[in-house]
Formats: structure tokens, C-alpha cells, sequence
């Protein structure tokens, strides 16, 4: 795998994570979860990621969470191509659903901070699988004065301030947490690394994995985060790996310039 200059992180180097989501069985990118465009083959498009030598993908499955059923066959499709760690997102409401994407052999799950069955499904799955198979993913949005409010996926709306998270999930349950900025997703503006002071964040001992607005703008945005916050894990992306190619694509520029070290 890639290696990123060493002397930047005092622990092991942040990961580079593809999200894809999934509708109708086919991949799109979000922009701010209003609106989405189409990007491809989901099976096609694992294929190509494992040249990109990405550290691991994170399926997010929409239809599943708002129905509940598991699209078994497509998820089995998948997972039999990728040569990589695969996540699974979605529709994970029961013990069931969550046996059954272990058992079609995904490496990790993502449940929403407002699953409904949070911690109790939290519980079950960190002692049938271990924590390191489970992940904390939370949505939130920031306003142009820089508060940043818990958005509820489900419903579409917010749900209190972002340092409200530690109330609601059990973190012990959880390895990494997935922290999404709704606001930014798709945009390609500028990733929310500023999160990482932010005092509650700075407080959990939890991995922290950040996503929405990743650009073009090479190590200089992962230097930023790992100084920031020690916790620091990795940085998830969607429409910047696949709306953006050749020396223009964020990750392409992130593998090109870690591998020049």
C-alpha cells in the first residue's frame, strides 16, 4: 500500500476512503443529499478503485435506508470483486440485516447515529464481531456562522448541536467515527478539518474519519488534520474521486504525492 511521509503523523498514516452510494443498484455521488447524478456500474466502478489502491469502501446503500431490505445480490456481487476492506451503510435496523452483511462477508458496518436500535444493535454487533467491525457515522450541517447541528438522515432535519453526540451513542461500542458535513458533501470546496478542534470531538478517544467537500489540494489538508486532532484516521470521499479526473481528481493528487515520498 501506499505510504505517506512518515514524519508527518506520529501514528500510523490516515486512510483513503471511497464512499459509494447506491440507488436502484447503481452508483451515484450526492451533492448536500438533495440531488445526485449518475456515475456508473457499482461492480465497474470497484473494479476500477482497486487500481486506485484506495485503503477501503464504504457501500451506502440509500435504498436500504428507507426501506429496510438489504439488496442481498448486489452486495454479494460486490463483495466477491473487491480485493479491498468493504463497509456497508444502510438499512440496518435489526440483528438479522446486520447478520446477514457479516455473513456476506463485509469487513465493517456504519450505523447512523440515529438508528433508532443505536447501542442495542451496537452492543450485539461489537460482541459478535468485535468493535473493530463496527463504525459511528453521523451527519451533521454548518451554517455561515460556523455552528455545526446533528442532522438526522432519516427525517431530514436537524437535531440539536454536533457536541450533543456523546449523549446519544455508547462510544465504546464503536472503533472509528464517520463524521459527514451534509453541508459540504459533493461540493468540493473544502473539507471541514476545523471540526477536528472542536472541543467534544477532541474529547473521545474514538478514530475519526472525515467526509464531505474534499478538493484538489494534496497533502496539505491531511498535514492540517493530523495536527489538529492526534485522533485523526482518514478521509472518505465521493464526488471527488468520481466527478474529478486525471491530475484534477483529489485522491489521484493524495496517491501521486504520497507516493512521490
Amino acid at each position: 500500500m501506499i505510504n505517506l511521509q512518515k514524519s508527518y503523523f506520529s501514528h500510523a498514516r490516515p486512510r483513503l476512503i471511497a464512499t459509494l452510494l447506491l440507488r436502484n443498484s447503481l452508483a451515484f455521488v450526492s451533492n448536500q443529499f438533495n440531488s445526485y447524478e449518475y456515475v456508473g456500474d457499482p461492480i465497474v466502478i470497484l473494479n476500477i478503485l482497486s487500481g486506485f489502491m484506495v485503503d477501503e469502501v464504504i457501500v451506502i446503500d440509500l435504498d436500504a435506508s428507507s426501506s429496510g431490505a438489504l439488496n442481498k445480490r448486489l452486495l454479494q456481487s460486490l463483495r466477491s470483486i473487491a480485493d479491498y476492506p468493504l463497509s456497508y451503510a444502510g438499512g440496518l435496523r435489526d440483528q438479522n440485516n446486520i447478520d446477514s452483511i457479516f455473513q456476506l462477508g463485509y469487513d465493517k458496518i456504519f450505523l447512523s447515529l440515529f438508528n433508532p436500535s443505536l447501542n442495542n444493535l451496537a452492543s450485539y454487533a461489537s460482541a459478535k464481531s468485535g468493535i473493530q467491525s463496527i463504525a459511528l457515522s453521523i451527519d451533521y450541517t454548518l451554517t455561515i456562522n460556523s455552528e455545526r447541528f446533528l442532522f438526522n438522515p432519516y427525517d431530514r432535519l436537524t437535531k440539536g448541536y454536533l457536541n450533543d453526540f456523546p449523549s446519544i451513542a455508547r462510544l465504546d461500542y464503536f472503533s472509528d467515527i464517520l463524521l459527514t458535513n451534509t453541508t459540504l458533501t459533493g461540493t468540493k470546496t473544502s473539507i471541514d478539518h476545523h471540526v477536528l478542534s472542536d472541543r467534544t470531538i477532541k474529547a473521545i478517544d474514538n478514530p475519526i474519519i472525515l467526509s464531505g467537500g474534499l478538493k484538489n489540494e494534496g497533502m496539505a489538508t491531511i498535514h492540517s488534520c493530523a495536527l489538529i486532532n492526534s485522533n485523526f484516521s482518514g478521509i472518505a470521499a465521493g464526488s471527488s474521486i468520481f466527478l474529478q479526473t486525471g491530475p484534477g481528481s483529489a485522491l489521484v493528487s493524495l496517491l501521486c504525492h504520497s507516493n512521490n515520498n
